[in-house]
This record gives structure tokens, sequence and C-alpha cells, in this order.
């Protein structure tokens, strides 16, 4: 971690390097986070369809929007109890 960053944006930058391609216009502002509780939440994400093209798969994804993507990690008991990714308000529009 470099001196002077914030811990959101260096939790901002982890997830950027994780997901960021298949998410239009990811910005730190999107990021809720209560790391120690182990809870990080983004909202409001539109899907990058050329990215997810780029998966290879068998439908094609014309455009979409995640309302809510949350993390929860489980720190006291991490290898034993499974990190939980929660998705909701999925809308996305397919085609061929």
């Amino acid at each position: 971690v470099r001196a002077g960053m914030s811990l959101k944006s260096v939790v901002f930058s982890v997830l950027q390097s994780a997901v960021g391609d298949f998410i239009v216009g990811f910005s730190a502002d999107q990021l809720k986070l209560a790391l120690w509780s182990g809870e990080i939440e983004l909202k409001e994400l539109e899907v990058n369809s050329e990215a997810v093209r780029k998966l290879g798969l068998p439908i094609a994804v014309r455009g979409g929007r995640v309302e809510s993507l949350g993390v929860s990690i489980p720190w006291n008991r991490l290898g034993s109890v499974p990190v939980r990714i929660r998705v909701e308000g999925v809308v996305a529009l397919l085609g061929a």
C-alpha cells in the first residue's frame, strides 16, 4: 500500500483489476465499504458488453445493469467459511 492511499482507494484498486473490464465507468463512488466487518458493496453497475463477448459465451450480451454486487468476507473464519458474493437487480439485453 502506497503512503497516502486510503483503504477505500486500495480496495477500489483491487476490485478494478478484478472486475473493472466488465463494468463501464466503474468508480470509487459506487463502492460502499465496511471492510473490518467483511462487507463490500458496489451499486449501480453497467455491464461492458464487449468484455463479456470476449468470454466466448454461446449467447451475446448486448447490454446490462447490476443494481448491487456485494461481497461478504468472514475474516475470522476465512478458509472454513466461504466468501459469499451476492448479485441483485440484474437486467440483461441478450441476443444471438
